[in-house]
C-alpha cells in the first residue's frame, strides 16, 4: 500500500480552489478529465474495474512538495500526477458492460454530479 503526502481529494480541488473561478483555473478540470480518462482506460485494457469512481476517490499528488497554503501548486501540472483510491469494491472481469458501469461515473464527474 502507498501512502500519499502532499496531497488533495479531486473533489476538495474542485469545491475549494476551481470553484474561485479565477483566470488561470480555466484549463483545470479539462487537464484532470484527461487524467481520469487516462487512468480509466489503463484500468479497463486490465481488465481492472473500480466499483466506486468519485471524485473523493481520486487524489492530485506532488511529485515534489510546495508551500502547503499555496493553492496554485495544484497548477503546476508537470508537477502533479494522479492517482486512484480505494479499490475495495474493484474486481477483475472483462465485461464491457461492467466497464460501461465506471465510465458512467466517469461522465457523471466530467458532467459535474459526483
Amino acid at each position: 500500500m502507498q501512502h500519499f503526502e502532499n496531497s488533495i481529494t479531486l473533489k476538495d480541488f474542485i469545491i475549494n480552489v476551481v470553484a474561485e473561478e479565477k483566470k488561470e483555473h480555466e484549463n483545470a478540470l479539462d487537464f484532470i478529465a484527461k487524467m481520469i480518462g487516462e487512468a480509466v482506460r489503463k484500468m479497463h485494457e486490465s481488465n481492472i474495474i473500480h466499483g466506486d469512481l468519485t471524485t473523493s476517490n481520486m487524489l492530485l499528488v506532488e511529485k515534489t512538495p510546495n508551500d502547503p497554503s499555496d493553492d496554485t501548486r495544484w497548477f503546476k501540472y508537470d508537477n502533479v500526477e494522479f492517482a486512484m483510491i480505494d479499490f475495495g469494491l474493484s474486481y477483475i472481469d472483462n465485461s464491457a458492460e461492467d466497464k460501461g458501469v465506471d465510465f458512467l461515473f466517469y461522465a457523471d464527474i466530467v458532467a459535474g454530479s459526483s
